[in-house]
């Protein structure tokens, strides 16, 4: 498919969330390295140890971190700085 058929089959605000897609789902996949690497770290720990059976190889694999709830905080974060700027009065929860 050439750009001008992608261009005029999709948006380039479809283009920029497919994008940030692939960029978040390779960020959480592992890899063929990211297995090898902490096989290394995990045997060259396992030879430093007193008790090398009770190191887990779990630990030492990648697991990035929850990038949603770091969004939310920083949408918070920011929503309450401009808010400050502007002397508005953060909103608070409605009570039902």
């Amino acid at each position: 498919m050439t750009v001008r058929e992608l261009s005029e089959r999709i948006t380039f605000r479809e283009f920029q969330e497919w994008l940030e897609y692939l960029e978040w789902d390779e960020y959480r996949r592992q890899t063929k390295e990211d297995f090898y690497l902490a096989q290394i770290a995990f045997e060259t720990r396992r030879s430093y140890v007193r008790h090398p059976n009770k190191e887990k190889f779990s630990s030492f694999l990648y697991q990035p971190s929850d990038e949603q709830a770091e969004r939310e905080d920083k949408l918070k974060a920011s929503k309450k700085a401009w808010l400050a700027v502007m002397d508005m009065p953060l909103p608070t929860a409605k009570k039902n």
